[in-house]
């Protein structure tokens, strides 16, 4: 029962959309970090770019990033099909969750605040976009 459930809501996702939510979220993304926030995000995260002649590191960066986006974006879909306040709900959990595992790498009150901007501001973005995009 359970299983047929679940197949009867997977079947109802408009893919197409679903895809476009994956491209908006990622293109939000390459704006996010490298327009908006690039300096900001490298100071408050101590981040090393990857060597320009070896682009290995990029790379990995954006498979990790894109998958895990696509795993959000999925989880919104399924979730804004049976209650957009549940997906909702479910994105600022998330945030949030992510908001308390950086709370332990930083004792300075505004590395913190920038850090918690840019990462949980992000995904909440993310949520946001594909909450919309689900409703399609």
């Amino acid at each position: 029962m359970e299983s047929s459930y679940f197949s009867m809501v997977i079947s109802q996702i408009d893919w197409v959309w679903f895809a476009f939510s994956v491209v908006a979220a990622f293109a939000v993304g390459a704006i996010w970090y490298s327009l908006i926030f690039f300096n900001t995000w490298r100071a408050v995260f101590k981040v090393d770019m990857p060597d320009q002649n070896s682009p290995l590191g990029w790379i990995r960066s954006f498979i990790v990033q894109f998958v895990t986006g696509t795993m959000l974006g999925l989880v919104c879909f399924v979730l804004a099909s049976v209650s957009i306040g549940f997906a909702a709900f479910t994105v600022v959990t998330i945030a949030g969750w992510q908001m308390c595992t950086i709370t332990f790498k930083y004792g300075d009150w505004k590395r913190f605040l920038q850090a918690v901007m840019i990462e949980s501001g992000y995904t909440l973005a993310c949520g946001v976009i594909y909450i919309l995009f689900s409703q399609i």
